[in-house]
C-alpha cells in the first residue's frame, strides 16, 4: 500500500491482457519487487527501469512478453511498443504495490516514477 492515499487508488487497468495473463504478469512482478526488496535497503529506490530494463529488457519466456506481444500484433513499431510496454508494466508494479498488505511504499515523481518502501 501507499503512504500517500491517493496512489493507491488511481491506477489504470490495462486491457491488453486477458485475466490469467495479467494475474501471471503481476505475480511475475511482486516476485521481482520481493527479490529486490530483500537485497536492498529501506528508502532504496526501485522502478520499472531498474527491475525490468537494462540486461532484463528480453522478457522471452516471461509473463510480461505478452505484453510487448500484443502491442507488435497492434501494429507497432518495436520502439513504440517497448514504450508502451514500460508504461503497461509500470501500471501493472503501481497495482502490486497498491495490493501489498504488509508493506508501505512511497511514490517518487519524477522522469519515471520510482518507489521505495518504507517503515
Amino acid at each position: 500500500m501507499f503512504i500517500n492515499n491517493q496512489d493507491n487508488h488511481n491506477i489504470r487497468d490495462i486491457h491488453i491482457l486477458n485475466q490469467e495473463e495479467k494475474a501471471l504478469a503481476k505475480a511475475f512482478i511482486q516476485g521481482a519487487v520481493y527479490g529486490w526488496l530483500n537485497c536492498h535497503s529501506k528508502g532504496d529506490e526501485f522502478s520499472v527501469r531498474i527491475l525490468f530494463g537494462g540486461d532484463n529488457t528480453d522478457w522471452e519466456g516471461t509473463p510480461l512478453q505478452p505484453i510487448w506481444d500484443n502491442h507488435k500484433a497492434n501494429g507497432k513499431t518495436n520502439d513504440e511498443a517497448y514504450e508502451q510496454s514500460a508504461k503497461d508494466v509500470g501500471w501493472l508494479l503501481k497495482s502490486v504495490l497498491a495490493g501489498d498488505k504488509t508493506r508501505k511504499f512511497k511514490k517518487i515523481e519524477g522522469f519515471t516514477n520510482t518507489y521505495c518502501w518504507i517503515d
